[in-house]
């Protein structure tokens, strides 16, 4: 397994650089630079991208094109290397499903592509909103089969950089205050039903797992090798923070400072990355 420098400083002090053929998973509030580091990331692998490297980008939400454009540009990257982005518009699950289970696949092969970076940005809006479409009575049984597609969608992703040694980055949501407390009144109630042995399901989070606040199911946890959770800072509305979450390899809840700017993600000033307990006494972090 390689690490690949995501061409941002504190980012790679902190992780040691992104392994390849895993999962990498982004998630946060909205507006915490989710799309922001995937936007960097692409300019960044079509520093070094020769042959027939591609970079592929999964997207259930907008991209601004100009802002791809010129972060790219201000990256020294040449406007004709744009045309290595290959670009999947995703409109409901059912397209997000085919074309990460078929239509991708099948290109890869039949035009001898070399992925070099895989995005998915995200992976859980159409996904939260059937979930939230959905009668509370058939919510777990519902959630269950959803998740299911989502499996099989990050197998297939994982698989491919697997093949190709790729960097993989997929993000996702943090949940909602109204979401966690769903989950907790779900937790009480599987304790309950387990009193009374009649048994039910905890549609987002495994009973007794680990818990992280990431929309998607526990499979999405357990498939991915690195978790870097975005937050908002009391420094200025540019300034986030990046939580380490888990690695294969550096210690986890640590986090680094970096800025939104033009020019994709940045440093902020020259600070180390530091014990997220730390960054909390000293009252930066908001979430």
């Amino acid at each position: 397994m390689r690490k690949l420098s995501t061409g941002i400083k504190p980012l790679d002090e902190l992780t040691g650089g992104l392994p390849t053929g895993v999962s990498n998973l982004v998630y946060g509030s909205p507006g915490t630079g989710k799309t922001t580091i995937s936007l960097t990331l692409v300019a960044e692998a079509l520093k070094s991208a020769r042959d027939k490297d591609v970079v592929i980008v999964v997207k259930t939400e907008e991209w601004d094109p100009d802002r791809l454009k010129t972060i790219c540009l201000k990256r020294g990257i040449r406007e004709d290397a744009l045309s290595r982005i290959k670009m999947y518009q995703a409109s409901g699950l059912f397209e997000q499903h085919k074309a990460i289970i078929e239509t991708i696949p099948r290109e890869v092969d039949k035009n001898d592509w070399a992925p070099v970076l895989i995005i998915v940005d995200s992976l859980v809006p159409h996904y939260h909103a059937q979930l939230l479409n959905t009668p509370t009575q058939h919510l777990a049984s519902t959630a269950r089969i959803l998740q299911g597609k989502l499996s099989l969608e990050v197998n297939t992703l994982v698989g491919m950089a697997t093949g190709y040694e790729s960097l993989l980055l997929i993000t996702s949501w943090r949940r909602s205050e109204a979401a966690r407390s769903f989950q907790e009144k779900s937790r009480r109630e599987m304790v309950e039903s387990i009193d009374k042995k009649s048994f039910s399901i905890d549609p987002e989070a495994g009973f007794g797992a680990r818990e992280f606040d990431v929309i998607g199911g526990q499979h999405l946890v357990y498939m991915s090798k690195s978790i870097l959770r975005m937050v908002s800072t009391s420094l200025g509305e540019e300034v986030k923070a990046v939580i380490l979450e888990k690695s294969l390899s550096k210690p986890s809840m640590t986090c680094c400072l970096v800025r939104i700017t033009e020019t994709g993600i940045e440093p902020y000033k020259d600070i180390n990355p530091a014990p997220v307990a730390e960054m909390i006494k000293k009252k930066i972090l908001k979430e």
